[in-house]
């Protein structure tokens, strides 16, 4: 469904995100890199805490002004029928709002009549974040009558990117205060891959979003080494290229 150049440009904005540290520049970067590749009119990107409130601090709104978002975090999340599949949301997943309910339905609803139509964007799609069962986050971006829906490859290009943005934000929002876990679970991941006590080290910077020029620096060697370690992670793991290597580690440190 996509072309090899696209493939391309999925795996640089992949290279391009993971090594972010700040969860509000990555929150930004998201959204403007989903911009290039799935144009919408407004969107958010919001985060929840354990009672699946928005934190708005932790929370970003595209073009969407300050009298929206408090219209939003104060009414309409609670009438926003993305929630009626939290409580079969068992893993991150990718949705289109004219698929969560049939359009005949969903016009007629209070979150669309109030909020979507007078605002004028009726269309809408995103990704559910979900972590160990979960609901942490929703990113949602949405369209004006002229743009029309979403697209099935726009819709595809979600679904490559889900597990990847489970993956940051467990980084650096859930796993920030995790640190002994992390450490386990880094141990318990070199000895499946049987990494050398080098190449472990490279692993466990990779982990945690490190460039190779940053992990060259950290641990003292060569840049040619450095790479020479991923490769030989990558050979290991079983992993064809380095953005799969990082989603196959966070799907063990998850």
């Amino acid at each position: 469904m996509l072309t090899e150049n696209e493939w391309h440009n999925i795996n640089n904005i992949l290279a391009d995100i993971y090594p972010m540290e700040d969860l509000g520049a990555f929150e930004q970067k998201i959204m403007t890199l989903f911009r290039m590749l799935i144009p919408y009119t407004k969107g958010y990107l919001v985060l929840l805490d354990e009672k699946q409130r928005i934190m708005p601090k932790k929370s970003l709104f595209i073009d969407i002004d300050c009298k929206e978002q408090g219209m939003y975090i104060d009414r309409y999340y609670d009438l926003d029928y993305i929630k009626y599949v939290y409580e079969f949301a068992k893993s991150t997943m990718v949705y289109k709002d004219s698929e969560i309910l049939d359009n005949s339905v969903r016009e007629r609803t209070e979150f669309y009549m109030q909020f979507l139509k007078p605002i004028n964007i009726p269309f809408g799609c995103g990704v559910l974040l979900v972590h160990d069962g979960r609901i942490i986050g929703l990113i949602s971006m949405f369209r004006d009558e002229n743009w029309g829906d979403f697209s099935d490859k726009e819709m595809y290009v979600l679904n490559v990117f889900k597990q990847h943005l489970e993956n940051m934000v467990c980084r650096l929002y859930v796993a920030s205060d995790c640190g002994a876990a992390f450490e386990r679970q880094c141990r318990q991941i070199s000895e499946e891959f049987d990494l050398t006590q080098r190449e472990a080290e490279v692993m466990r910077l990779l982990c945690q979003g490190f460039s190779n020029d940053k992990i060259s620096k950290v641990l003292v060697i060569s840049l040619s080494t450095v790479k020479k370690h991923v490769y030989s992670i990558m050979l290991k793991a079983n992993a064809p290229s380095r953005a799969q290597l990082t989603q196959l580690i966070y799907s063990h440190l998850v």
